[in-house]
């Protein structure tokens, strides 16, 4: 058992990681490549905050600096 699966089994409680292992096997999956696709997927979300966050800043940054420069010329 790896590293990753002894942790999932020491912070789940028994009746958790039954239900963890029982939706691991009606998924057709092991317990490893599970908790691999979990963490994946949680990788993948900060991932797509962050570039949503960049994006956000840089259309915040670019129309305080339209509004200066508007506001300047008038």
């Amino acid at each position: 058992m790896g590293t990753a699966l002894k942790q999932v089994r020491t912070w789940l409680n028994e009746e958790q990681y039954k239900a963890y292992v029982k939706r691991a096997k009606k998924m057709h999956e092991t317990e490893y490549s599970m908790t691999k696709k979990i963490v994946l997927d949680f990788l993948e979300r900060n991932r797509e905050k962050e570039k949503v966050l960049f994006i956000t800043y840089f259309f915040v940054i670019y129309s305080m600096v339209a509004t200066a420069i508007i506001f300047l010329i008038f």
